[in-house]
């Protein structure tokens, strides 16, 4: 449990371990294409991400909470840069997602949780081509989207 007088020693090292994950994520999305610029932002999202997790997970669940941020920042720096999500990223997040559910005993709510996202997305796409005749989402968000489900359950998916 969090006492105040551990603030001053948690945050700057969650900043820190949330920068380094910044920059893993910048490592990560470069090696599926996204180019050589752009490290700094990364690397301050992250130690923003991390001050929050923080203080609100318990540090069991830091390392988690680590993988995910950095995927997420991966995925992010790589769509930005070149418009595509590498199932190189999204498929380890899924992977950890429900790995994260087979450890808390909830593999089956993460694994609806996946195919909620995914089928989500699917459905929107379908929709959104056949109002208007071109494309709108890639599978990149299906991926994303499913991955999200696996960390959060079908019940979290939606607010996703």
């Amino acid at each position: 449990m969090l006492i105040a007088g551990d603030l001053p020693l948690l945050l700057p090292g969650a900043a820190g371990t949330g920068a380094l994950l910044g920059a893993a994520g910048h490592a990560l999305a470069r090696a599926c294409g996204a180019g050589a610029g752009g490290l700094l932002p990364l690397a301050a999202c992250g130690a923003l991400g991390a001050l929050p997790a923080a203080l609100l997970l318990p540090p069991a669940a830091w390392l988690g909470a680590g993988a995910l941020g950095t995927l997420l920042l991966a995925i992010a720096r790589l769509d930005l840069v070149t418009g595509e999500v590498h199932a190189g990223l999204a498929g380890p997040l899924a992977l950890l997602g429900l790995a994260q559910g087979f450890a808390t005993g909830a593999l089956a709510l993460a694994a609806a949780g996946a195919a909620f996202g995914y089928l989500l997305c699917r459905l929107a796409e379908a929709g959104f081509r056949a109002a208007t005749a071109r494309d709108g989402l890639g599978r990149g968000d299906a991926w994303v989207l499913g991955a999200a489900g696996a960390w959060t359950g079908p019940g979290g998916t939606g607010p996703t």
